[in-house]
């Protein structure tokens, strides 16, 4: 079957519409993105704002990636999930098309967020102890890159 070029420009126009208005796993922006604070020398706030094209399950998953990564950033090999939220909440985003026009659109869009401590080597039984969980970041990352998270929620 043949298309013709004006049918695959249509195509491609509508597929970068859409796809640009989806938050993506990168620095918060208009449209959603990761935000991390540092609350002490060891605990860090990991936060991911979605938008409505997002999934409460890319939303947690993408928190839970940037706590991974703030703890090899600095340094460490096991981060300890303190707390944990996720929730939805109203949100404004511009979404422009390819023609430049603007739309701002209100929803309620999925927001998770996880506060983590630092730690240079695991503590075994410490998830028993205190009901927290510990994780290895490298052994996170490695397993879920986002690549192959993309390519599970494809399925």
């Amino acid at each position: 079957m043949k298309y013709s070029y004006s049918t695959i420009a249509i195509l491609i126009i509508i597929s970068l519409s859409i796809i640009s208005c989806a938050a993506r796993y990168q620095k918060l922006d208009d449209q959603g993105g990761y935000y991390d604070e540092q609350k002490d020398a060891n605990l860090f706030l990991a936060k991911f704002v979605g938008n409505q094209h997002n999934t409460m399950k890319e939303t947690k998953f993408y928190a839970l990636y940037r706590a991974a990564e703030l703890s090899r950033k600095n340094g460490a090999q096991y981060f300890q999930v303190n707390a944990y939220n996720h929730y939805f909440g109203t949100h404004t985003s511009i979404c422009y098309s390819c023609s430049g026009a603007a739309s701002f659109n209100d929803y309620r869009a999925p927001r998770a967020e996880v506060i983590i401590e630092l730690r240079p080597k695991s503590e075994t039984g410490l998830e028993k102890e205190n009901s927290s969980l510990e994780i290895d970041a490298n052994k996170f990352i490695s397993k879920y890159s986002l690549s192959n998270f993309l390519k599970i929620l494809s399925i």
